[in-house]
């Protein structure tokens, strides 16, 4: 098991260990390093759950798609798309192969939908008054969560709006179920 780490003036992403293991011994240890894959630092990171895709957002308002190829016991990094849709700095990025999106949320107050596998534009969710801080997919109907100061959106696959709710405590984080249903209890989630 390895974790990330991003957002170092290198402009790129190093993976080190988190859980101990007999080949990885040592935790926290750094096992590979990429570095200038933006042209300023990365500012949030998306990885598919087979590891394979890689998505980084950066302050330079661009997202980049990448495969992550082993080779041998190296770990290289080949960039698959420069995908511009942004006008300022991306803060969140959420990545669903199940349904082969990608959501892409911005300080331009700017939440954008890509299709993963062709890395192309599917449609912009408008509206938002503020930054777009967090964005979740549900696995199960493709519909997006986006959550933009204290508005908390829900959103049709197809990118109609379903649901919009400001809330008194601006929550920090917004959270998908992997249902086929929304409910009230389990179809967002918010903390402060």
């Amino acid at each position: 098991k390895k974790f990330v780490r991003f957002g170092a003036p290198n402009c790129g992403i190093s993976f080190h260990v988190h859980q101990v293991t007999a080949r990885h011994r040592e935790k926290e240890r750094m096992v590979s390093l990429h570095e200038g894959l933006h042209l300023l630092p990365i500012s949030c990171v998306a990885i598919t759950p087979d590891g394979h895709t890689i998505v980084t957002g950066s302050h330079d308002s661009t997202i980049r798609v990448w495969h992550h190829l082993k080779k041998g016991r190296h770990r290289h990094l080949e960039l698959v798309a420069t995908l511009a849709g942004h006008k300022s700095r991306v803060i969140c990025l959420e990545v669903c192969s199940q349904v082969g999106t990608l959501v892409s949320g911005g300080h331009d107050r700017r939440a954008v939908v890509w299709d993963l596998r062709t890395c192309s534009f599917l449609h912009e969710l408008r509206g938002h008054q503020k930054p777009v801080g967090a964005v979740s997919i549900n696995s199960s109907t493709g519909a997006v969560v986006t959550l933009a100061g204290p508005e908390l959106r829900l959103w049709s696959v197809n990118g109609a709006l379903l649901a919009f709710s400001s809330i008194t405590n601006s929550p920090t984080v917004a959270i998908s179920t992997n249902g086929a249903d929304w409910t009230s209890t389990g179809g967002w989630m918010g903390g402060v």
